[in-house]
């Protein structure tokens, strides 16, 4: 074999084990981040003319001839203005033939992250920004029409999971030291319900105790009414129902890790597998009423859309009946666009951990049928973190966000992803 067959095999060896294989091109960097300056990035294959030309959503970029195997382009500072998913092809300008597919380029928000909610009502994405992010604990909000954080709000400490009022009007966010509500109006806090009133009901934790909540859910009809799921060392965690500022002091010690949704405000559904329990003047039993194991809501938080609930295993639950109604041949992050009947998934493909090669799919809700597969390429495990972690939002009509855990077990997403569904 001739060093130039070796060194093309070499190369499509590499490519392969990236997940970024397109023929006889890959590139690096994979992805990069908005509000970045003009870029350059390697396009590496085997078969290169000084006739080729890169593209960037099928349009032309300043495109460097290095060698057989090496192409540069520059990337522009206006491609990288907000997040998006970009495509990257080559063509040869001396015949017009792409000679290679498109390679997606994801353009990402750099945020710390531990999650984030959609108001559909202001067009705003809500970030709640790790402590790890250089801007500290706060709550991002994002303009879902410019990709741009417009505004951090700062919060006490590490902020968690985010739950939305129906009306839009109040925030909660769960922190490790309390539960606060934002007035969206102007963005200020409203209330805290401390850490240290939910830890005393619970006899076996000190109010000192570490507080780690998991899923937040706004009660329907009640702003001033929340229930919060919480790590309490018990197998099902722990369920506690606040009114403003005061704890019920019933609680559930079988809720679940994710608050899935309830339809009348008083029966309350959890995962994962199938919880449901029933609201109380007093709070929530001290068990749940009905439970189903078997029924695998799958190892992400499910979604609670159209009296379905939703599963990351491609399993449609119908809480009622108690009964698995679909099964959607995918497997990862969920959410459900009922204005658009879709289901739509993160899907994990090629094995696990880093090893993933992550795609976006959408189904439709009532066939189950695969309309759309759209490859982001990146490896990505979308169950890191547990079960209360990773996420899939969607925002105006077909945009979608998500937080990358790129680290095994990591309960921080290092980056926020958003792109609007071709």
């Amino acid at each position: 074999m001739r060093s130039s067959e070796l060194l093309f095999f070499a190369l499509s060896i590499a490519a392969a084990a990236k997940g970024q294989l397109a023929n006889n091109a890959f590139v690096t960097p994979q992805q990069l981040a908005a509000g970045a300056g003009d870029t350059k990035m390697k396009v590496q294959g085997y078969g290169f003319t000084s006739s080729m030309q890169v593209l960037w959503n099928g349009q032309p970029r300043a495109t460097q001839f290095v060698n057989d195997f090496l192409l540069k382009v520059t990337i522009t500072r206006s491609d990288l203005a907000a997040p998006t998913l970009g495509q990257l092809s080559v063509v040869d300008t001396s015949t017009g033939q792409a000679i290679a597919p498109a390679i997606p380029i994801l353009v990402y928000l750099p945020l710390a992250n531990n999650g984030a909610t959609n108001d559909a009502m202001r067009g705003k994405i809500y970030v709640s920004v790790s402590v790890q992010d250089p801007n500290g604990p706060s709550l991002a909000i994002v303009d879902t029409v410019q990709g741009i954080v417009e505004r951090y709000i700062p919060l006490p400490s590490d902020p968690r999971t985010l739950a939305l009022t129906a009306d839009a009007n109040y925030l909660y966010v769960g922190m490790t030291d309390r539960i606060r509500r934002i007035d969206l109006t102007g963005g200020t806090p409203n209330a805290d319900v401390p850490a240290s009133v939910i830890n005393a009901l619970v006899p076996s934790l000190s109010p000192s105790n570490t507080f780690a909540p998991t899923s937040l859910l706004a009660l329907p009809n009640q702003d001033t009414s929340f229930i919060v799921a919480v790590d309490t060392g018990f197998v099902g965690g722990s369920a506690f129902v606040v009114d403003g500022t005061t704890v019920r002091p019933g609680y559930s010690n079988d809720a679940g890790t994710c608050l899935v949704g309830t339809p009348d405000g008083v029966t309350i559904y959890g995962g994962p597998g199938l919880r449901e329990t029933t609201l109380s003047a007093t709070g929530l039993p001290f068990g749940p009423y009905y439970e189903n194991d078997s029924l695998d809501t799958g190892p992400t938080c499910p979604v609670y859309a159209n009296g379905l609930i939703y599963g990351s295993d491609g399993d449609v639950v119908n809480p009622v009946s108690q009964t698995r109604v679909q099964w959607i041949a995918a497997s990862g992050n969920v959410d459900v666009v009922t204005e658009n009947g879709e289901i739509h998934f993160l899907d994990q493909q090629g094995g696990s951990g880093t090893s993933v090669s992550l795609q976006f799919k959408a189904f439709g809700m009532q066939s189950g049928s695969l309309l759309k597969n759209i490859p982001l390429g990146i490896q990505m495990s979308v169950a890191n973190g547990g079960s209360s972690n990773g996420y899939l939002i969607h925002w105006g009509t077909n945009g979608v966000a998500f937080g990358d855990y790129s680290t095994l077990n990591s309960n921080v997403a290092t980056r926020l992803y958003m792109f609007q569904v071709p």
